[in-house]
């Protein structure tokens, strides 16, 4: 499922531009304009549209000519876009603030190499500032038993949403909160009830994405958690997935359960707030309502 793949944004070196005043023939070499047919193309490799009053970083990419190469590509914005040029590998890529809505241009120079020597070339792209259409989550397949009325999610979890060229693409953060609870289960025990808390004990950790669809601003985090456990967690590119590996057991040996929340935040809206538990790394119960065998 495409959901499902593991993306991680990756970008490299920083370009830095200088210029020099009155410098001698021996230490500048001015370089001529090319001609159109072999200037190359730029291109936005990122989604197009970008929130308003957010830093985000956007992508962009110079489709060569053939028999040519790219190199040194310099990115510009309007000053009241903040614009800064940030470190990439394979994309020049630009972290920017946009004040207001509406269309944008960003501009590109970069040196093209030739077969006999070099020349310059430049272009430009648009971005679009607005607030787009707002993320709804859908949870994972439900699994239900009969008689049951408890509702579970079989492993890796894994939320959704609808990715267009305007989905909302205001940066998300997932907060993700988790312990493994050591106590005996009570005899003759039915379940835990709402409210569900937490222990002062229990850990945590923010998972990122720079933008809810964009695959190359999917954040990742592997957290090791007790006796070689691990919880993966990614999110971007319209879903988040959440997968355990391992299970606890407590002093006496036997299986203990693991609390999970799940909080995630996209701006001013919280999408999801979700608390689980699990005994088995196979699946979790939601811990909505009372009878709850693994929260107590």
């Amino acid at each position: 499922m495409d959901r499902r793949r593991v993306l991680v944004l990756a970008f490299g070196a920083l370009v830095l531009a200088g210029a020099g005043l009155l410098a001698r023939p021996s230490q500048a070499v001015l370089t001529a304009a090319c001609p159109a047919s072999v200037a190359g193309t730029l291109k936005n490799v990122s989604r197009s549209i970008v929130p308003i009053g957010v830093p985000v970083i956007r992508g962009f990419a110079v489709d060569p000519a053939v028999g040519t190469s790219v190199s040194a590509i310099q990115l510009s914005a309007p000053p009241d876009y903040k614009p800064q040029q940030v470190s990439g590998n394979e994309a020049a890529v630009l972290r920017l603030t946009a004040p207001r809505a509406g269309s944008f241009p960003v501009q590109a120079s970069w040196t093209v190499q030739l077969s006999d020597g070099s020349c310059s070339a430049s272009g430009s792209a648009t971005l679009i500032a607005a607030a787009g259409t707002p993320v709804t989550v859908k949870p994972p397949p439900t699994r239900r038993f009969p008689g049951v009325s408890t509702i579970q999610y079989d492993t890796p979890m894994v939320w959704t949403w609808v990715c267009t060229a305007d989905t909302d693409p205001t940066p998300m953060a997932a907060t993700i909160r988790w312990e493994v609870d050591h106590r005996q289960l009570p005899l003759f025990s039915k379940g835990g009830k709402p409210p569900f808390k937490f222990t002062k004990r229990a850990k945590s950790f923010v998972v990122r994405a720079g933008d809810s669809c964009d695959a190359r601003q999917v954040g990742v985090v592997r957290k090791t958690l007790a006796k070689g456990s691990t919880l993966l967690v990614g999110l971007g590119s319209g879903g988040l997935q959440v997968n355990l590996r391992g299970g606890f057991r407590n002093p006496n040996g036997n299986k203990a359960p693991f609390h999970l929340g799940i909080t995630l935040k996209q701006g001013s809206r919280t999408l999801l707030d979700r608390k689980l538990c699990a005994w088995y790394q196979s699946s979790f119960l939601v811990a909505d309502r009372a009878g709850i065998s693994c929260w107590w």
